[in-house]
């Protein structure tokens, strides 16, 4: 965070500007050098890094995956399979993602929540992060996993909408979860988790 001084004003606390460019098309987004550095230098910034414009993510990320939290509101599809390296991120937020790809969460050393609103698929290692303490599924359907032995084996509890409650242990792949890996199923609602903007308190 920086101070920012325009003319006469001063605005205080600026991580991120945003310019739009000449021709309407969209906007060139500036970050705080001092965050771009650390990461260059093979460190990892404790903050938010939040942006709406990308819709797709590939398989190679380490800029925004050093960041404490990373919110990518657009995201609604991955172009590899085999995304999974995660570097210093421990919240990952991408409401509409679909998809859990094979290696999403792979062998995560550092990841502990993830939230999810679209996912209707998990892939073969898709929750598999061996940090995970909670995993968000704010959607109203149940994703179908890939291979249940793969996912996570840190027990983590799964929050869901109370109405979808029935229909999580009703399925047998999510059913076998909690019998054979000791996940745990429980609802949104009351949760540290209910509210969408959680990660920005």
């Amino acid at each position: 965070m920086v101070d920012l001084k325009l003319g006469a004003k001063t605005y205080s606390g600026i991580d991120r500007l945003q310019i739009s460019k000449a021709d309407s098309s969209g906007v060139v987004d500036f970050m705080e050098s001092d965050s771009f550095n650390t990461i260059l230098s093979g460190g990892a910034v404790d903050g938010l890094y939040e942006n709406p414009y990308l819709t797709k993510l590939g398989k190679f990320f380490p800029y925004f995956a050093s960041f404490t939290t990373v919110y990518l509101p657009n995201v609604t599809q991955l172009s590899d399979t085999n995304v999974g390296s995660w570097q210093s991120c421990v919240n990952l937020i991408m409401p509409k993602l679909e998809s859990a790809a094979d290696q999403l969460t792979w062998a995560s050393n550092t990841l502990k929540v993830v939230d999810f609103s679209s996912l209707t698929a998990v892939g073969t290692y898709g929750l598999n992060g061996n940090k995970l303490t909670s995993i968000i599924l704010r959607g109203n359907t149940v994703p179908t996993i890939g291979n249940v032995a793969n996912q996570s084996a840190n027990k983590p509890t799964v929050y869901v909408p109370s109405a979808m409650l029935s229909a999580y242990n009703a399925d047998s792949s999510w059913s076998s979860l909690v019998s054979t890996k000791e996940w745990t199923i429980t609802a949104l609602e009351g949760s540290q988790y209910e509210d969408p903007d959680w990660f920005r308190t």
